[in-house]
């Protein structure tokens, strides 16, 4: 039998503990309307741009942040936008 330490990603340790987190900020904060996780390729054209030479995306984790989470975020809140104008605009045609 193996047993992997919560510093192990994946481990059934790691997972629990982040489960427990979860449920504090539930108690702290009241249930959330939305939860979003973003996930993001480290070796994207914008980050490798801004690298100096010999420097990978796990060197400098401030750059790959900047530019890859940026974008996507920005991405999601045009869509988050676009989609409840378009909810918005649906749902007063059918009530008026």
């Amino acid at each position: 039998m193996v047993v992997l330490l919560s510093t192990f990603t994946g481990s059934l340790r790691h997972m629990h503990e982040y489960s427990q987190v979860a449920k504090t900020y539930v108690r702290a904060y009241c249930r959330p309307d939305l939860f979003m996780t973003f996930t993001w390729k480290p070796t994207c054209d914008e980050t490798k741009e801004l690298l100096l030479a010999g420097q990978s995306s796990s060197d400098r984790q401030d750059i790959t942040v900047r530019t890859c989470i940026k974008t996507k975020i920005e991405i999601f809140v045009g869509f988050y936008y676009q989609a409840s104008r378009f909810w918005r605009d649906a749902l007063l045609d059918v009530f008026h």
